[in-house]
């Protein structure tokens, strides 16, 4: 399959070079300024986009990128952390959509930090969902794949983030 990357974090790095290792081909990156404590980055992504010698763009204006991502060829797109709502312009230049993985366990817990208020609920798991984005929307469209993270009484938010570091990728192959 054809995929356009679309976002910032070390798990969209990790899922693109999963998703290469199986035979899928990555046709173009869009990436923007990533947050401090990402350990991969904008020229991380540049460089992987020159080694696969495909279009990369580091814009959070995704309207200005449809030009390369409708030009790519890419049957789909697949998404982390881009920072902003992603238009319906986006999700339509793909025949397949856009896939997104949602640290949270949606419907329920859409937004910003899930696990967080999951935990403070007192809830005993925290969901991974990869979802089909309805364009113009945050976190809502069918649910693809779903995983959860059992919460116990001394979980810590660091063994979270690295069961997420560990399953996206691939939630997203099987997806």
């Amino acid at each position: 399959m054809k995929i356009a990357i679309i976002g910032r974090s070390e798990n969209l790095y990790s899922t693109a070079q999963l998703l290469i290792e199986n035979g899928h081909s990555i046709v173009c990156i869009l990436t923007a300024k990533e947050a401090p404590e990402y350990l991969r980055g904008s020229e991380d992504f540049g460089k992987l986009a020159e080694q696969l010698e495909v279009p990369f763009a580091h814009s959070a204006k995704i309207e200005s990128q449809l030009p390369m991502l409708k030009g790519s060829g890419a049957d789909i797109g697949v998404s982390i952390n881009y920072p902003a709502v992603i238009p319906k312009t986006a999700t339509d230049a793909f025949p397949h959509g856009i896939l997104n993985a949602h640290g949270g366990d949606l419907p329920r817990y859409r937004g910003n930090a899930c696990q967080a208020w999951a935990i403070i609920n007192g809830e005993d798991k925290i969901g991974l969902c990869i979802h089909r984005m309805v364009g113009g929307e945050l976190d809502n469209g069918d649910i693809i794949e779903r995983d959860y993270f059992p919460v116990e009484i001394d979980t810590k938010i660091a063994e979270v983030y690295r069961f997420f570091a560990k399953r996206v990728p691939q939630l997203f192959l099987q997806s």
